[in-house]
């Protein structure tokens, strides 16, 4: 969208300039182009949130009976990198000998 609304900023603005500043205009059109593209590359190379993390939110109940198991929010391996954001899991219950998880269980 936001494309769409500088595709249409740029035709207008080349529209309304007369022929002879036609040059300078693109001229400045291009040169603004060069500089967002290097703020968009410079900004992608900053460190941060990186595609990959996991986010689970309001999560219904588990529960887990006998050599059984249950995890009401996310499951993953201990050595993953990423965020993992858990908010409003639901109710863990464990009965004979099982295993219930309410949250983050790191395996």
């Amino acid at each position: 969208m936001i494309t769409l609304f500088g595709v249409a900023a740029t035709a207008l603005l080349l529209s309304l300039v007369g022929n002879d500043h036609l040059a300078d205009a693109s001229a400045v059109v291009s040169a603004l182009a060069a500089v967002a593209a290097l703020g968009v590359a410079a900004w992608a190379a900053l460190p941060g949130r990186r595609a990959g993390g996991i986010r689970v939110s309001d999560t219904g109940p588990a529960e887990a009976r006998g050599s059984g198991s249950a995890v009401s929010g996310v499951t993953a391996p201990a050595g993953r990198s990423g965020e993992i954001s858990v908010r409003g899991t639901g109710r863990a219950e464990a009965a004979d000998g099982g295993e219930a998880t309410s949250g983050v269980r790191l395996s």
